[in-house]
């Protein structure tokens, strides 16, 4: 009989995801108490990693085009990603 062993990785991710979740309920509550209406629903939808490597020069002017936008560095490549997929939709 084999001893089955917990994936803590996996479990580490559930418990991320159920703290993500309370928090988001927390910012509704609080944008509900200021402004009396309720924020948008939280989208529950997998994430995807995506791993480069980029030359060190790109990345630092990327790094300053977005703080001098004040975005972060994530929010800057979901929206390329965004504009890419919608300027190729046409392709699907």
């Amino acid at each position: 009989m084999a001893i089955q062993r917990k994936n803590k990785f996996e479990d580490n991710v559930a418990e991320l995801e159920k703290y993500e979740a309370e928090a988001q309920e927390k910012n509704a509550e609080v944008v509900k108490k200021i402004t009396g209406k309720r924020g948008r629903p939280a989208r529950q939808e997998e994430r995807k990693a995506l791993p480069t490597y980029i030359p060190m020069s790109l990345y630092e002017d990327f790094n300053k085009i977005t703080t001098a936008y004040g975005i972060s560095n994530n929010a800057a490549i979901c929206q390329l990603i965004r504009d890419y997929v919608d300027s190729k939709r046409d392709m699907l």
